[in-house]
């Protein structure tokens, strides 16, 4: 009798740990992602201003090699000789197991 009842309480706890680790390590993965993102934008914002262009999909070095970057890259219409940057990072979720993304945008100026 109280092995039953013992399994009946600790079913439910099991369960919800591994949700709090599940939800924890989504949270790391998506902090790394964002230093990770202005890291990148930080990088880009650093090159000469003809060198900084666009960026196809691409995985960073060892250990991050689960996060992956893009970066796009427009002339501001409005303001001559400055460029918008935005940078975004796939990561992965595995509270959803999905991948999602987060961005960070900058500018740089002619100088």
């Amino acid at each position: 009798m109280s092995f039953a009842l013992l399994s009946i309480i600790v079913a439910p706890l099991s369960l919800s740990l591994i949700f709090s680790a599940r939800q924890s390590e989504g949270a790391a993965n998506r902090l790394t992602a964002l230093e990770l993102a202005q890291g990148k934008l930080e990088e880009m914002t650093s090159y000469r201003y003809e060198d900084i262009g666009p960026m196809d999909r691409e995985s960073f070095p060892v250990p991050f090699g689960s996060f992956n970057f893009a970066v796009q890259v427009e002339e501001d219409q409005a303001m001559s000789g400055l460029k918008n940057i935005l940078v975004i990072v796939y990561y992965p979720d595995p509270s959803s197991g999905s991948e999602k993304t987060v961005s960070v945008t900058g500018a740089r100026a002619r100088r």
